[in-house]
């Protein structure tokens, strides 16, 4: 060493071991919590994956909600046309006898 520089070897021991036990302590709280990360981590990967395919039925429900109703205005319009008929033959079938 050079220079002025004095340690004291009693004092730094302890900040050393103070600072390996303070780093014990911090990894034997990782390792316990990292089960419970990585259970997480995969319960967040399912959610996303369902949430995906939940997103998915939506838009097909949304999809045949759709085609349903164009269905009935279809059948409404054909009700309506199929009674317009029904009219004018009992109308033609009156004035035929």
């Amino acid at each position: 060493m050079s220079g002025n520089v004095r340690v004291d070897v009693k004092e730094l021991g302890e900040a050393l071991n103070s600072a390996l036990t303070m780093m014990e302590t911090m990894i034997s709280n990782i390792q316990r919590f990292m089960p419970k990360a990585e259970e997480t981590d995969i319960s967040i990967s399912e959610l996303a994956r369902v949430a995906g395919g939940e997103r998915a039925l939506i838009g097909e429900c949304g999809y045949l909600l759709s085609k349903t109703y164009k269905s009935q205005v279809e059948e409404c319009s054909l009700r309506g046309q199929l009674i317009q008929l029904h009219s004018i033959c009992q109308k033609n079938n009156k004035s035929i006898e």
